[in-house]
């Protein structure tokens, strides 16, 4: 079974190395295949971090550039949203929050919307 084709991926220098190894362990000729590493098998230099190892392949490769992200405003976990109205709440703005919430039509923390959150995260960082 032949393959051809390319990955590109970003990896740590030592993951490059076991990657190499193995790249080496199917690539190498038929009289290479007995020895071992510490007995001279053929191996690949270490590629630095973040660089792509591409082995030769008869066509010629092209890359498609990077999409552009929309941007999207950051998401606050439910742990995170609690502690920070927690802290405000412990500050003595116990009842602002509360009546905060639900004049926004929330009973309590858990029942903000994952999408709101940062928007109402702001209203009580004002109070």
């Amino acid at each position: 079974m032949d393959f051809n084709g390319t990955i590109t991926f970003s990896a740590t220098p030592e993951l490059l190395s076991v990657l190499n190894r193995l790249i080496d362990a199917f690539t190498a000729p038929k009289d290479a295949e007995t020895k071992t590493a510490t007995q001279g098998a053929p191996t690949r230099p270490t590629a630095p971090k973040s660089q792509t190892v591409v082995p030769d392949i008869d066509e010629p490769v092209t890359e498609k550039p990077p999409q552009a992200k929309p941007a999207a405003s950051p998401v606050i976990s439910l742990e995170a949203f609690r502690e920070a109205v927690g802290n405000k709440s412990r500050n003595g703005k116990k009842d602002e929050v509360k009546a905060l919430l639900a004049q926004l039509g929330y009973a309590n923390v858990t029942s903000v919307p994952e999408e709101k959150r940062q928007e109402i995260m702001a209203a009580i960082e004002g109070i």
